[in-house]
């Protein structure tokens, strides 16, 4: 209209505008999760994020609403979206100052805006509960930490919790085998006694590679700092895909421990070879996340690097074998062994979906004994495959877990097994999950039946269950257990899949409502 003709046109960014030096714009990089900074062809640094949608539709609208905001700030954006045909599509936005040839305030303020326009996780965080992290802290003595495993493993100590007055078949058969409610200490090889003859155990598969190493040469230094590799950059590469393809050219991302103002630094690590060399891993930073901060540390930066080895051919995870040590937890106070590349993994633990940068700790107390027992008794057995990542080690630093980001961790099941815990569920078979990793898979699974995804790419947000528990739970709207995983194994052997597979940033908290999961056997959490 005439009005709108008239108005003065909205000031952008200009050479005038003020550039962030390395350190601001790695430092901004906190208040925009999901954002990273790399070079663009020309050198110059720009914000860039991937955004994926259910539908090319949703793609559309989703463009036209950043053109909106990008036009309200006269800050515009690259956009690039590609489409996945029916496995929905992605967006991917880059921004920079362009008069700068740098980021600016404008970059960072566009970036925040776009990502509030992103309905598929935004929508769903309305619905996240409200509690504060510190209900969650309690004292854990360090010398209560165990620094070695117990010998045997099934030795280990086991706190039977078993609650008053709530019924359930599995309750009601715990309750009695172990005589009465209550807690109970008992030891770890006893589980085959309090299990019913009727569960169906369902656990973590994922086998820890040797993802920690040390690199030096940054800027000159010949220091040495510590290099956690966390999982393959691009989210729907499988990290056990990954390790089983040549190293070169490979993006990983992975926590350095000293900081990173910048993309383009090299790294360098050598070790030893039969000749008499040496052979060389080159790191080269493509991509900036965010700082890593965690107590008792030096500060570190998330990074995305570019892996360069001199050894042709290597295969990933011969190149982690070659350089890396296990990745021990930082509450295990000492150095990595030789004798951990056995001790910190499961005896279930499979080199075809070796992945986890940290074992699935509440199935390390199974032995093989104590498998056969619980076979022999008629316990079934199923398995997934979670690749532990990134959470285990970051720490939380919102003071509200409503502000806590999620971090996403990748997935696969074989359709045999879940077809094997549907059948299980319509039978009455109680399912007891070994640790937290298999009952966020499980449950994961359930949400994304639920949101009609194509079984080709499943992924779920941090509040995503919460959203759809309220609109289709209030309702009656939401399948049964067994009714959604039939439907995901219906639209997978469409496809020809043998597998799930996908990605989950679901977050359990107080309040969720369990779909799968009738037991928990886990370890104590800090």
């Amino acid at each position: 209209n005439a009005a709108a003709r008239q108005a003065p046109p909205v000031v952008g960014a200009t050479e005038d505008t003020p550039a962030l030096s390395p350190e601001a714009a790695r430092q901004q990089l906190g208040l925009v999760p999901g954002w990273c900074i790399e070079a663009n062809d020309r050198g110059t640094p720009v914000l860039r994020r991937d955004f994926w949608t259910p539908t090319y539709s949703a793609a559309i609208d989703f463009v036209q609403g950043i053109s909106v905001e990008a036009a309200a700030m006269n800050h515009h954006p690259n956009l690039q979206l590609t489409h996945h045909c029916v496995d929905g599509a992605t967006v991917t936005a880059e921004i920079s100052t362009y008069a700068l040839r740098a980021l600016s305030a404008f970059d960072f303020e566009l970036a925040t805006r776009i990502a509030k326009l992103y309905g598929h996780s935004a929508a769903a965080e309305a619905f996240a509960p409200e509690l504060r992290m510190s209900d969650f802290h309690y004292e854990l003595p360090e010398q209560l930490i165990a620094q070695y495993p117990s010998q045997p493993r099934d030795q280990s100590r086991l706190l039977l919790s078993i609650p008053e007055g709530r019924g359930g078949s599995l309750l009601d058969e715990v309750r009695e085998l172990a005589g009465g409610p209550g807690l109970k200490d008992r030891t770890f090889r006893d589980v085959v006694d309090l299990l019913p003859s009727s569960a169906h155990l369902v656990r973590n598969e994922s086998q820890v590679f040797a993802a920690r190493l040390f690199a030096g040469g940054l800027d000159g230094s010949a220091k040495d700092v510590e290099v956690m590799f966390l999982s393959p950059d691009a989210a729907e590469h499988d990290p056990a895909d990954a390790l089983a393809q040549p190293c070169n050219g490979q993006v990983w991302r992975c926590m350095v421990r000293t900081i990173i103002d910048a993309p383009g630094r090299v790294l360098t690590a050598r070790v030893p070879d039969q000749s008499g060399g040496s052979a060389t891993l080159r790191l080269r930073v493509q991509r900036l996340y965010s700082t890593w901060i965690e107590e008792d540390e030096d500060d570190g930066v998330e990074v995305a690097v570019r892996l360069e080895s001199d050894v042709p051919g290597m295969t990933a995870q011969t190149l982690f074998d070659t350089f890396g040590q296990v990745p021990l937890p930082p509450y295990m106070r000492r150095e990595s062994e030789a004798v951990d590349m056995e001790t910190y993994q499961t005896v279930y633990a499979s080199q075809q979906a070796c992945g986890s940068v940290a074992a699935p700790t509440a199935g390390l107390h199974f032995s093989q004994d104590v498998l056969s027992n619980l076979a022999s008794k008629g316990v079934r057995f199923s398995s997934v495959a979670l690749h532990v990542g990134a959470g285990t080690f970051r720490p939380v630093t919102a003071a509200h877990i409503a502000d806590h980001e999620m971090h996403r961790e990748r997935f696969s099941v074989r359709l045999s097994d879940v077809e094997d815990i549907a059948a299980s569920l319509e039978a009455g078979r109680p399912l007891v999950c070994v640790g937290t990793t298999t009952v966020r898979t499980l449950e994961s699974l359930y949400w994304m039946a639920v949101s009609g995804q194509p079984a080709s790419m499943l992924t779920l947000g941090q509040w995503d269950a919460y959203r759809l528990q309220a609109q289709l739970g209030a309702r009656g709207a939401l399948p049964t257990p067994a009714a959604a995983l039939r439907q995901l194994c219906e639209r997978a052997g469409h496809r020809g899949q043998s597998a799930l597979s996908g990605s989950t940033s679901l977050c359990i908290a107080p309040g969720y409502q369990f779909k799968l999961c009738d037991g928990l056997i886990t370890n104590f959490h800090q």
